[in-house]
């Protein structure tokens, strides 16, 4: 009860001015008049100094700052959100925030306070006689192109940058959302927003979320730790002739050399070795090796039983790099070492003195209505030349919720996850549905690099082929290398009436030699007692900044056969052309035990090894799985920083199966080609609007075809429009069959508050089946109405 009260009292008394802002640019000015209130709310406070990865960077209209106070002897740090006209506002403001900062509450700051983050106009008298005076110097701007944001991972260009915007930085950048971290890619620093925008435009087409903000010189200075490329026309000062993008690649270069030396001594225990390594690598300017070589050595100093040394490296590190992602770590290692020595030397707080919980999400309601005018026309005399079908297609009603609690406290970071759809089928003996995508629970161990979750969770890696009900384990026992566990029951949306239940494990590895990293698994799986699925499997990648590959192989060891071998690449030539292709080749379905029963009316396998024998099941399984084959090329160029052309030529082919017990068999589709050409043109109309013509022709033994797709979206302040429409026309060569469709739709939105947005769309589809004895004509119309609240 005492804290509290003291929280209180110190929000009321005058605190020390803000010690920082986040940036807010376009921040609405508060009225300076002399004598008025201002009020505030403080959304944290805390007995320890609020760190900068706790600062929210959500708020763009108002100022975002730190400040603190003393009562009783004692300091009290705050983080607040200000300022506001009146009590009441910034009360309505606290009721909104509650849910994210429950400890929120409103304050009235002083005049003081309120002039140390928006300081007041100073108007200069003038003076009796007027002396000439130098203008004082333009204030120095700088601006940057936020080009991806990420709260996965760090995100990694998608190929080099156009030839004008060679001498810019690209540059990583965390910022605080929601509760977490957003992962930012960047691209700086111009002189002026107008420069930035065009810069933009430049990008939009290959990074469609690029935004344009102001940055500090802070910034621009912290850039180059976790700077990916480097200015390719800037220079050195020493050395006007020699450009710093072949000084830096030279540095990587070198630097990466380095640290895979200086790490294959640490595993081999060789710690001396190590640290003269290290010491190398650490005079080098810095580099994209240079942090992690600041914590290695200290590393290295500790297992050398060099405790001092590594005291010293371990805060050395902190001081240079608070924010850094593998901070955390780095206090936990320097808190081992000497817990008294770390509280009085750091002024950052350990992560375990903050316990920080956290709630976002989503929440969206649509309601779907369509219906459809069928009418058929025999064309050969019959008793009914004409057939009229009027019918409701769809009327429902769609719930999407996703909720992310979040609690991060002392050495751990967990979290609560809920994602489900639930579909109220407002059509007369139509069953509702509902789909429980995402319910686990998942915690994370921050010093030792381990993590746990538990139920319903996405899949699609480590062999796991979708989603499954279980739980799964994973640890980083070096620091490019992950071993996990996995287990549980896969779930199916079309469920069989058979029970599955799986287990696998995997080795994770790399970032090595700059450009690669890769996994390999193995999982078992059974159905109803009997072998389902029994696969190895390895994924590969490959990334640099002209192109990145990636391969997934996946082979069933029982059945001897390949489930899927994929690889998949692309690569930029020059700054405005980017070539990409696939490969794919799998089984359709992936091959399981459990096809045996796909068209049966029973489909217990408990039941089926009644009558069949397990070798007959995995026959017909075999029999009842076909092979898919897709080949794809294509192209991409940018002409203009408006226009763009792209194309690409795809081949597939799904082949045949043979009968097997009530099933017949099925003809395979043959080769079936695709060529299509599309255009992209970007800020036609306005500045943000992008438009996409795409034409298509399409052919194989059985029919051919044409294909033309236009659609257009624009954004207007809060308002945000699209329209799309589809025009194709295809013939079937073996029952003379031609069909006609024309599809077009018109979809508005608008977004209220930033976090609440609606939509309406409305469409239609007419189409025609010509027949050697009838016509069919369908007309289809649909719209959409709901809403999307983010919180």
């Amino acid at each position: 009860m005492f804290v509290p009260i003291l929280v209180l009292l110190c929000a009321l008394v005058p605190a020390t001015a803000a010690l920082a802002q986040t940036e807010t640019p376009g921040a609405a000015v508060t009225p300076t008049k002399t004598g008025m209130n201002h009020y505030t709310v403080t959304l944290l406070s805390s007995f320890e100094p609020i760190p900068d990865a706790l600062l929210p960077a959500e708020f763009k209209k108002q100022h975002v700052y730190r400040t603190q106070s003393v009562v009783f002897g004692k300091t009290f740090y705050f983080v607040r959100l200000g300022f506001f006209a009146s009590s009441a506002e910034a009360t309505t403001q606290r009721d909104i925030l509650l849910a994210r900062y429950p400890g929120a509450f409103m304050t009235e700051v002083t005049e003081e306070e309120f002039r140390s983050v928006v300081p007041s106009p100073v108007k200069a008298e003038k003076p009796a006689t007027q002396p000439k005076v130098q203008p004082a110097p333009p204030k120095e701007e700088f601006f940057v192109v936020t080009l991806v944001a990420s709260a996965a991972q760090n995100p990694t260009p998608d190929g080099p940058l156009p030839a004008e915007l060679k001498n810019k930085r690209l540059y990583l950048r965390d910022t605080a959302q929601n509760g977490g971290t957003l992962h930012n890619l960047q691209l700086g620093f111009f002189s002026s927003a107008a420069e930035a925008e065009m810069a933009r435009a430049l990008l939009v087409s290959t990074y469609p979320e690029a935004r344009v903000r102001p940055a500090s010189r802070q910034e621009r200075n912290e850039s180059a730790r976790t700077l990916l490329a480097a200015p390719a026309e800037a220079t050195r000062p020493e050395h006007a002739a020699l450009p710093v993008a072949t000084v830096n690649a030279d540095v990587d270069k070198k630097s990466g050399e380095l640290m895979e030396r200086s790490r294959a001594a640490l595993t081999r225990g060789d710690n001396a070795t190590a640290i003269q390594l290290l010491n190398q690598l650490l005079q080098l300017p810095p580099n994209s090796h240079t942090v992690e070589a600041q914590e290695l050595i200290g590393l290295a100093h500790e297992r050398n039983g060099e405790i001092n040394m590594a005291k010293k490296e371990y805060k050395l590190c902190l001081m240079l790099y608070p924010d850094w992602t593998g901070a955390d770590r780095v206090r936990q290692r320097l808190g081992d070492l000497d817990t008294t020595s770390i509280k009085q030397t750091l002024t950052t707080p350990k992560t375990k003195d903050v316990n920080i919980t956290t709630a976002y999400g989503s929440l969206s309601q649509y309601y779907y209505h369509g219906n459809a005018h069928v009418e058929t026309t025999t064309t050969t005399p019959s008793p009914f030349p004409l057939t009229v079908l009027d019918l409701v297609t769809q009327k429902s009603i769609n719930t999407d919720a996703y909720v992310t609690g979040r609690f991060r406290g002392g050495d751990y970071d967990s979290r609560v996850v809920f994602r489900d759809l639930y579909i109220l089928n407002l059509i007369e003996n139509k069953p509702n549905t509902n789909r429980l995508y995402d319910a686990y629970a998942e915690v994370r161990n921050i010093p030792n690099d381990y993590s746990g979750r538990l139920g319903r969770q996405p899949g699609n890696s480590g062999g796991a082929l979708g989603r499954f009900d279980g739980i799964s384990l994973g640890h980083n026992f070096l620091p490019k290398w992950r071993v996990n566990v996995i287990a549980g029951e896969p779930v199916d949306f079309h469920p069989i009436n058979s029970s599955k239940q799986f287990w696998g494990t995997s080795l994770d590895a790399g970032t090595f030699a700059e450009h690669w990293n890769g996994s390999v698994y193995i999982i078992n799986q059974t159905v109803d007692g009997i072998l389902d699925r029994q696969a190895v499997g390895t994924e590969l990648r490959y990334f640099d900044t002209r192109g990145s590959l990636m391969s997934l192989l996946d082979y069933d060891m029982s059945y001897g056969a390949l489930n899927i071998g994929l690889l998949q690449g692309n690569l930029q030539i020059g700054s405005k052309t980017n070539l990409n292709m696939l490969f794919d080749r799998r089984k359709t379905p992936i091959l399981l035990t459990s096809n045996a029963v796909i068209g049966e009316v029973d489909t217990s396998i408990r039941s089926q090894l009644l009558t069949l024998t397990e070798d007959q099941l995995r026959a017909q399984a075999e029999a009842r799985t076909a092979n898919f084959e897709q080949i794809m090329i294509g192209a991409t160029h940018n002409f203009t920083p408006t226009w763009q052309l792209g194309g690409d030529i795809k081949r597939y082919n799904t082949s045949s199966t043979t009968a097997s017990g009530s099933l017949p068999a099925t003809a395979g589709t043959g080769n079936i080609y695709v060529y299509t050409v599309q255009g992209i043109g970007t800020g036609l109309l306005t500045r943000r609007d992008v438009s996409v013509l795409s034409l298509s022709h399409s052919t194989s033994n059985d029919f051919s075809g044409n294909s033309i797709t236009y659609s257009n979206r624009t954004l207007i302040q809060e308002w945000s429009f699209d329209l799309a429409l589809t025009y194709y026309r295809r013939h079937f060569n073996l029952t003379d069959l031609d069909t006609t469709l024309l599809a077009p739709a018109v979809k508005v939105g608008y977004r209220w508050r930033e976090r609440i947005s609606f939509e309406l769309e409305i469409g239609a589809e007419k189409s025609r089946d010509t027949g050697v004895t009838d016509t069919t004509d369908n007309n289809a119309r649909f719209y959409s109405l709901g809403y999307r609240w983010d919180f």
